[in-house]
């Protein structure tokens, strides 16, 4: 299962993003808040969303604990704020698709994990903190 996982994430692309971003602002409008319903519309700095698809293809290429490709998947959005809206929902969105491929479950609370997930860009998180949160905050299904 984990080799296939990593190949999954090999093939990760920009359309793949768009798909969780345009998924993370779709709970976002149910939610009543205010994110643009398309990636187009949405992403404010592109070369930085690509970054994050290189960021991801590149840990998955050198394979990287899980855990540290989740926590790249979750920082990097919160921290370079590629898009308008939604980096924070896409971020996460995007962990648990990692944690969910490689078998993971995040066991904190709702309330613990909002709490952290906003907690990153203002506290300033690295990526190996944002790992260790998820060491404590993870188990295996």
């Amino acid at each position: 299962m984990k080799e296939s996982a990593y190949e999954i994430l090999d093939g990760f692309n920009i359309d793949d993003l768009r798909a969780v971003y345009e998924l993370a602002g779709a709970k976002a409008i149910k939610d009543e808040e205010r994110c643009p319903v398309t990636f187009d519309e949405g992403v404010r700095i592109l070369d930085v969303a690509e970054e994050y698809v290189h960021h991801i293809q590149d840990l998955s290429a050198r394979r990287a604990h899980p855990l540290d490709i989740a926590a790249a998947a979750l920082r990097f959005p919160v921290w370079r704020q590629p898009f308008k809206n939604c980096n924070h929902r896409t971020g996460y969105a995007m962990c648990r698709q990692v944690l969910e491929l490689f078998g993971y479950e995040l066991c904190a609370s709702k309330g613990d994990i909002t709490e952290y997930v906003f907690s990153i860009n203002k506290y300033s998180y690295s990526e190996k903190e944002v790992r260790e949160w998820l060491d404590a905050s993870t188990r295996l299904r």
